[in-house]
């Protein structure tokens, strides 16, 4: 829909969506109902403990950031197909481009970099079940952990507010043992 319309990337500056989410989700009334319990969770994970309200101020006011909708097709393609595989053009351009019918699948056998892999319960975009499949595929995974707050989903990696307790010393361990 969006490509027919010649629309490349979405929340680019001063686009529509990014100011109507910016001016939505900056409200000191309803902007949190809005855009963590109606958005944001439905897709991550809900877990309103590690996010406060007036967090929504501050993520709102920086973020979305640009992203190309080849990208989150792409992400679509992975989520669909449950292959870790390049962008699929369709068959016929995919012939074209890779020479097969179907987008060639990444070998992460052939990743030499050690790994932790640590993974929330709660977790809608990264399940457990994805996270073995890497696991799996992965050979320097050095520490694969289910973290044990059951609650813990996506967007806690990166803005929960218990981060110093929660998953911090599992990383600066992972940190110091390999340093």
């Amino acid at each position: 829909m969006f490509t027919s319309l010649g629309v490349v990337d979405l929340f680019k500056e001063n686009s529509t969506l990014k100011n109507f989410l910016e001016v939505a989700c900056t409200q000191d009334i309803g902007s949190y109902e809005l855009c963590f319990d109606g958005i944001i969770f439905s897709v991550a994970g809900f877990d309103s403990e590690e996010i406060e309200p007036q967090f929504s101020h501050i993520l709102f006011g920086h973020c979305p950031a640009r992203i190309s909708l080849k990208n989150i097709y792409h992400l679509g393609q992975i989520g669909n197909r449950n292959k870790f595989a390049d962008y699929d053009y369709g068959t016929i351009k995919n012939i074209e481009v890779y020479g097969t019918t179907d987008p060639p699948e990444f070998d992460l056998g052939k990743v030499t970099a050690k790994t932790a892999l640590f993974v929330g319960e709660n977790d809608f975009l990264a399940t457990i079940e994805d996270v073995d499949t890497l696991n799996s595929q992965l050979p320097n995974v050095v520490k694969y952990l289910l973290l044990p707050r059951k609650e813990f989903n996506h967007m806690d990696f990166v803005w929960g507010k218990h981060m110093p307790e929660t998953l911090y010393p599992y990383v600066f361990e992972i940190l110091e043992k390999f340093s």
